[in-house]
């Protein structure tokens, strides 16, 4: 299948996994779409034949991926709608009765303007006319009717406030189901590369288009009804002449405006995206703050947030520039050349001296024009008002877009599709697609049958995995890291999808994961054990009480967080709240995780090293525990100690090839090192230091690893021909050979090891003595080490056994070269370096001297003693 080279470089739109090259060479730029029981492939340009070998798409399709477009045209509308209609349910809902008061207060809103207008000519003609009398009550008048003016501005505020509340409560509420059902919250995050950062686009985003929605409501309804309302009073009384001039104005003005604005709805799209990836990786610091101390990483993570800063900030000062050029171009056209368009149209009929209307005194003609003039004004504003909102509907248009990015994704999510880049070398796929395996649900029993591990980015890590498990067979997972794993339990919890094959397992509530670093949820320490139930669904189901919580904290040994956070009662302690990612220790957490197992009862349950913490004694009676309420274990763990509650291992060498089988007496160990699996992979000798490729392929295929049975000493490999054996207490073991041939040989040497004593001759087997019931091998001394080395005809075995336990065994051809054998040691010995740290760590384990947190500095640590490769002669 696919090898992934490189990161996400290009898209282009797919819906089957089939591809090739355009020449059969190089890698192919993709974009997964993938889509249960979908085999078709289409392409921007033809619906192609799916049963039809497809060529790879054209240059067209693989151009960088571009954010809806945010312009303001029938596209927007219709996403606008789209937005709308879960905002505003139906005609009978409270949305859109807030939406009614909202207009019923801006009718108000503006007969309380004309009323001014007219109150205002009044009172300021009786000023002139120095008429006390009229000027006192209609200045009582206007006193009285004030308030009403300010509750119905009120009024309005408080119901364009609540509508923006509802309105985005309602989205949110939409984009959380289906964000929040299922997998669909892990698939965008980790199977679909479309959306970056999702928290942005479901906080920010929202709030801002639910806010620009309301404002843009009230901006344009009031405009268009004092339009409206003033046009129909001024043409019965001066007739059309001078609103059809406004109007004129107002379809030209608004046309210009509208076309230079264009570029701020993708300024909008793009500034909500570099705030939301400035937010991203500030709060990668916080959640990565340990591991980032350790490292000393603050000046390198200052780095990278400043660069994502001053790439927002960049972007902020070009809309700024581009919103101050703007600025002054919508207060000429919109604001003050509208007001002189206005003064010029409401003069028309004034300079006519046989106006039926404004002809007579010149009081009469006054009051007209205060009357009638600002009519006019007010008119040309609201037409100023309506061309500026504008600039609003095309910030609309860029919020609106970046609303409907995250709602179709969530969708095709739903739907069973996603779209993942990447660039790959692709071959025939000849296992299936994604998502047209078969999921059989079934009680007590997990069954793979021909089940590829095939990650989202088409890597291919097992072709065909096929085991089955029963309630009661704990099985030990094991292999290398990136062997699958991790990726098989994904695909057994449904979080990725299955390409071919069939998967028989229980249903998703009886399965059960618990991960290295278990999560802990913000609420109360009864939260803790019984997650992801609330505490009101634990006494609905009626399976546990506190009594059981706590005798579940009585096996995990963690009884005394109880007495640590209830303060004066127990009571209290389970329903302490804090913050219990920092509050409780790792060792506190995994067992927090197997209390929570013990809580749900699953019929099987995955463990990924949940235990790595803990010490032994508590993890056994963990897992006794586990066996005695017939919870059957997935174990992922490279712990010795945990062999005896497991029946199965199911080993994964990393390499394509698995195998499931018992575990009996003679089972040698298996772990995540490669050289436990078989011969290393040429790139793991290369990377150790070999000088070419061709010489690490030479060494890799001329070395074995052998292990110990219980972290002691095994019986050495060679089983023919001529043997040394040496073993010094100083920094330095050798190997001493010598031969006149011009092959490599070696003659016989007598040993002196203070762990093994064995005399080797040309016609008996190296063999150390038998050794006693496995148990704790004594601490090391450091400097100590025995290395051996045995000859026979075709090859020469050098056997090396450190004193921290283990054994290593290098077979080399002896008609080799002298230097190649000198290379093949010297890079072995560095893999069996590795490997004795390993075991020693995991002897402390066992031991109880490994500190909760991590390796001691523990002096007895001691590494392979160097060999002496030179006295290897021809």
């Amino acid at each position: 299948m696919a090898n992934r080279r490189a990161r996400t470089v290009t898209h282009a739109r797919t819906t089957r996994a089939r591809h090739h090259h355009r020449d059969g060479t190089g890698p192919q730029q993709i974009r997964h779409q993938t889509h249960a029981g979908r085999r078709g492939r289409r392409d921007r340009h033809a619906h192609l034949d799916p049963e039809e070998p497809q060529q790879a798409t054209d240059t067209a399709d693989q151009e960088k991926p571009k954010s809806p477009k945010a312009q303001v045209n029938a596209v927007f509308f219709r996403r606008l709608c789209q937005l709308l209609k879960i905002g505003i349910p139906g005609v009978l809902s409270p949305e859109f009765g807030f939406v009614l008061l909202v207009a019923t207060a801006l009718v108000g809103r503006t007969l309380c303007d004309l009323w001014l207008i007219k109150k205002g000519t009044v009172i300021e003609t009786s000023i002139v006319n120095m008429d006390g009398p009229l000027f006192k009550r209609h200045l009582l008048n206007l006193f009285a009717v004030v308030p009403m003016i300010a509750v119905v501005n009120n009024i309005l505020k408080y119901g364009i406030g609540e509508m923006k509340l509802r309105l985005r409560t309602n989205i949110t509420r939409y984009l959380l189901d289906h964000y929040l059902k299922g997998f669909t919250y892990y698939k965008m995050s980790n199977l679909d590369t479309r959306i970056a950062n999702p928290d942005q686009l479901l906080t920010t985003d929202v709030d801002k288009f639910c806010e620009s929605c309301t404002d843009l409501y009230s901006n344009i309804a009031k405009p268009l009804l004092d339009i409206g309302i003033y046009v129909h009073r001024l043409t019965t009384t001066l007739g059309g002449q001078t609103p059809l001039l406004i109007l004129s104005y107002l379809v030209v003005a608004g046309t210009f405006l509208t076309h230079l604005r264009k570029p701020i709805g993708a300024m909008t799209v793009k500034e909500q995206r570099l705030e939301g990836e400035y937010r991203h990786i500030n709060s990668r610091l916080i959640v990565n703050s340990e591991e980032i101390a350790f490292y000393g990483g603050n000046n390198r993570e200052k780095l990278t947030v400043l660069a994502s800063f001053y790439k927002l900030v960049t972007h902020l000062r070009q809309c700024l520039e581009f919103k101050v050029l703007m600025g002054v171009i919508d207060n000429f056209v919109g604001k003050y050349f509208a007001t002189v368009v206005g003064f010029y149209a409401v003069s028309i009929p004034f300079f006519q001296k046989n106006h039926p209307v404004l002809s007579g005194t010149p009081d009469h003609r006054f009051k007209s024009y205060y009357t009638y003039g600002r009519m006019m004004v007010k008119l040309a504003e609201a037409i100023g008002r309506l061309v500026l909102a504008g600039r609003e509907l095309t910030r609309l248009a860029g919020f609106t877009a970046r609303v409907t990015e995250i709602k179709t994704v969530l969708d095709d999510l739903n739907a069973g599709k996603y779209e993942r880049t990447m660039v790959s070398d692709y071959k025939e796929n000849t296992i299936g697609y994604p998502g047209i395996g078969k999921i059989v649900p079934r009680d007590n029993i997990i069954r793979f049958d021909n089940v590829p591990l095939v990650t989202p980015n088409g890597d291919m890590l097992v072709k065909a995995l096929s085991f089955e498990v029963k309630s009661g067979m704990n099985v030990l997972v094991c292999g290398p890291n990136g062997c699958g794993k991790s990726s098989m339990f994904r695909i057994l919890g449904e979080l990725w999808p299955t390409w071919s094959g069939t998967i028989t397992k229980p249903p998703r509530g009886k399965l059960f994961y618990i991960p290295q670093r278990p999560y802990m949820t913000l609420g109360t320490l009864r939260d803790q054990i019984i997650y992801p139930h609330t505490k009101e669904e634990m006494k609905r189901r009626g399976n546990a009480s506190d009594d059981d919580l706590k005798k579940f904290l009585e096996l995990v040994q963690l009884t005394h967080l109880l007495e640590r956070e209830g303060l004066n009662s127990e009571k209290h302690g389970w329903d302490a709240v804090a913050d219990w990612m920092d509050v409780l220790s790792g060792g506190e957490k995994q067992r927090i995780a197997m209390a929570r197992l013990f809580y749900h009862k699953p019929q099987f349950a995955i463990l990924d090293e949940c235990t790595s913490a803990v010490s032994v004694d508590v993890e056994d009676s963990m897992y006794r525990y586990c066996k005695q309420e017939n919870i059957t274990l997935f174990t992922v763990s490279h712990r010795r100690s945990l062999w005896k509650h497991h029946e199965y291992y199911l080993h994964m060498d990393g390499r394509g090839s698995y195998e499931f089988k018992p575990i009996e007496q003679d089972t040698i160990e298996f772990g995540s090192m490669d050289d436990t699996a078989g011969p290393p992979r040429t790139s793991d000798v290369a990377a150790m230091g070999s000088e070419s490729a061709d010489d690490a392929a030479a060494a890799a295929s001329k070395m074995r690893t052998i292990d110990d049975d219980d972290a002691s000493a095994a019986p050495a490999a060679p089983t023919t021909g001529d043997a040394a054996v040496e073993c010094r207490r100083d920094n330095r073991g050798s190997i001493r050979a010598a031969s006149p041939e011009p092959r490599a040989a070696v003659d016989a040497v007598t040993t002196s090891c203070p762990t093994m004593t064995t005399t080797s001759s040309s016609s008996q087997p190296l063999t150390p003595p038998p050794h006693p019931q496995p148990q704790l091998p004594p601490a090391p001394q450091p400097g100590c080490g025995c290395v051996a080395a045995a000859a026979d005809r075709d090859e020469i075995t050098v056997c090396i056994t450190p004193t921290t336990g283990g054994q290593f065994e290098l077979a080399v051809d002896r008609n080799d070269t002298v230097e190649n054998l000198k290379k093949i040691i010297s890079k072995k010995l560095k893999v069996a370096k590795e490997r004795i740290c390993l075991l020693h760590r995991e002897r402390q384990l066992r031991e109880g001297t490994l500190a909760e947190n991590g390796l001691q500095n523990d002096s007895r640590l001691t590494l392979l003693p160097s060999v002496e490769t030179g006295l290897l002669v021809s």
